[in-house]
């Protein structure tokens, strides 16, 4: 069995990973939708911020598994980030005529914030970091935050409030710890804006927020 280890997956920011076969089972974390963990070095309870990546894993879990999403890593994304989670492409990822990603099992992975940007000692909430994870799983169909992107992030949505209702979820997860209200127009207005932007005006990075 492996022990945690030190690993750099983000420039200037080192984590400590946790594969999951060194993680003991606990009843509503995890689920096998990601092989590995990591929360930031340094930062105050450590254990916390891993108990919450793995807790948002699995209230997700069940729609991962159901399009066949299994990533390699699921880590802290620092709360000096200017944006609530990234997805970052694997350089050997496919991509199909049409110019969105072909799946395969590891082509991506997740990072997120899980902390107050005022205070690292206050953690986000549950609703808040399943949002943000949600976004993120949006990226696995379409990298660009243009109109297909956000019929695929309110189809996940909406898959949640049924697996919380009468699915696998059900009386496992409480409403609290799932969104209700998802992005507003203007906000989706200016994603696209800058999104064309960034499309026809710049090389298309391996990373999306």
């Amino acid at each position: 069995m492996s022990r945690p280890f030190f690993t750099s997956i983000i420039e200037n920011h080192n984590h400590t990973a946790y594969d999951l076969d060194i993680l003991p089972p606990q009843v509503g974390l995890d689920g096998g939708a990601f092989d590995s963990y990591g929360t930031l070095v340094g930062m105050p309870n450590e254990k916390k911020a891993l108990e919450l990546l793995r807790r948002a894993a699995f209230i997700c879990m069940p729609i991962m598994r159901h399009h066949g999403w299994e990533l390699p890593a699921l880590y802290e994304l620092c709360a000096c980030s200017n944006c609530w989670g990234i997805t970052h492409f694997l350089d050997h990822q496919p991509i199909n005529s049409r110019g969105r990603p072909i799946q395969s099992r590891k082509h991506a992975f997740f990072l997120l914030r899980v902390r107050s940007v005022r205070d690292p000692y206050v953690f986000l909430s549950m609703d808040n970091i399943v949002q943000t994870l949600l976004h993120e799983m949006a990226h696995l169909e379409f990298r660009w935050h243009f109109d297909g992107f956000y019929r695929v992030n309110a189809q996940l949505h909406d898959e949640l409030l049924h697996e919380v209702s009468s699915g696998f979820l059900q009386g496992k997860v409480e409403q609290h710890e799932i969104p209700q209200q998802f992005h507003r127009h203007g906000e989706i207005f200016q994603a696209m804006r800058k999104e064309i932007q960034d499309v026809f005006g710049k090389r298309i990075p391996n990373a999306v927020q």
